[in-house]
């Protein structure tokens, strides 16, 4: 009998304790799969992936990413979900509340998918592997028709990165359908930007820049240049792209193609005068001549002109190099941009280089190369060069500007 007792007493014990595991193990994972939550945040180099890198000196298996999140926890070991979910909640409020009052015009935080929601089928005949398969590609430029939502329809174009111009005219639809714009009008389908021109009030002119100016280990080809359509895309006519010498920067080849052999990142328009353009260009990781051998790439084309920003003002005819992102062995341009209020101010950036500014009215800029930096890149010496882009707008009558900087850091998270 006392065996007995015994027993049951033991069990008691147990049993509650086991239910506690569970309960705390349940509790932990919630804060985990908690998509409001994402308290207990691991990267995908915890101990044991494939992928794994150096683990953070004093954390054992943990990642730089379990520091943070333990950081964020403590003296918890989790973020509860209900913190987590009051958070969100305080957020929604403050979004609503800037909706009506701050930005009404901004529709507040909420992002919606518009399609196309079914991937694209890759035939196996194309394959390496021979295998049909599920496929996309990476999405280098967006266009949307200003006129969207504002009659039947919403005309929205985008570019991929090996797959030329598509364009929907239904995209606000559940599921919008997507037409390929006569690729045999290219010759290359590498996309690096797309833009409308603001001085055709019927959305119909179109100027597209090729090659990917996306710093990548394999796919980014290099471009050949840019076209133009004034149909919507249904049609390209290729434009002369001549590069012209000045006092301040020499062609590698005058009066060939200033883009043959590089990505286009940006081009821009002035608003007041259409001949007015401005085009930002970059290596490609690879061109038409790659060499891929011995464990080794090569990006550099031969012949290519140098990447740097580039201004024309004859529509395209002809570009002229005005900087050369401040560094004659920069990976070139990333993002150009007008002063909304003043066309003449010019903002342009560069790998490693942050933003750097041509303006008569605000530095006194005296002549067509005469750029200065007015944002300092915050990661130089990354392995992967920093990044830096911006974006300007006009709020309370003054010019905005949003600016984002970043590298990618090969310890730790991006």
């Amino acid at each position: 009998m006392i065996r007995t007792r015994y027993r049951v007493v033991i069990g008691a014990v147990v049993i509650p304790a086991a239910l506690l595991t569970a309960l705390l193990l349940a509790f932990a994972g919630g804060a985990g799969n908690d998509r409001g939550a994402r308290a207990a945040h691991f990267s995908k180099f915890a101990e044991g992936d494939s992928d794994s890198k150096a683990e953070t000196p004093g954390l054992g298996p943990n990642t730089f990413d379990a520091y943070q999140a333990a950081e964020l926890a403590y003296p918890a070991n989790v973020i509860p979900p209900a913190i987590a979910r009051r958070a969100g909640a305080t957020f929604n409020a403050i979004a609503a509340h800037d909706t009506k009052s701050g930005d009404p015009k901004a529709g507040g935080k909420e992002w919606k998918f518009f399609g196309p929601k079914q991937d694209a089928t890759q035939p196996g005949v194309l394959a390496f592997s021979g295998a049909t398969n599920s496929t996309a590609s990476r999405v280098t430029t967006l266009v949307v028709d200003p006129n969207c939502g504002k009659a039947a329809g919403c005309r929205v174009w985008v570019g991929v990165a090996g797959g030329g111009i598509w364009r929907t005219e239904n995209a606000l639809a559940p599921n919008p359908e997507w037409k390929q714009l006569n690729p045999e009008g290219l010759d290359q389908n590498s996309v690096g930007t797309l833009v409308l021109d603001p001085s055709d009030k019927t959305g119909k002119t179109l100027y597209l820049g090729t090659g990917e100016p996306n710093r990548c280990s394999s796919g980014c080809e290099a471009g050949v240049g840019l076209y133009k359509s004034t149909v919507g895309g249904a049609d390209w006519t290729k434009l002369d792209d001549a590069c012209v010498s000045n006092a301040t920067y020499s062609c590698v080849n005058p009066g060939k193609d200033a883009f043959l052999g590089r990505g286009v990142s940006a081009i821009v328009i002035d608003p007041n005068n259409a001949n007015h353009i401005f085009v930002g260009s970059a290596q490609a990781v690879r061109g038409l001549s790659h060499v891929i051998g011995a464990g080794s790439t090569t990006r550099l084309e031969p012949g290519a002109n140098e990447p740097g920003l580039y201004e024309s003002t004859n529509g395209g005819a002809t570009f002229t190099e005005v900087w050369n992102g401040n560094d004659p062995n920069s990976f070139g341009v990333e993002d150009v941009d007008l002063d909304p209020q003043d066309p003449t101010t010019v903002y342009a950036t560069a790998f490693n280089q942050g933003v750097w500014r041509r303006s008569p009215s605000l530095d006194g800029s005296s002549s067509q190369t005469d750029f200065r930096r007015v944002f300092a890149p915050q990661f130089p010496d990354a392995t992967v060069h920093d990044r830096t882009m911006v974006a300007l707008t006009v709020k309370d009558g003054k010019t905005r500007i949003y600016l984002v900087d970043g590298a990618a850091n090969g310890d730790g998270p991006t």
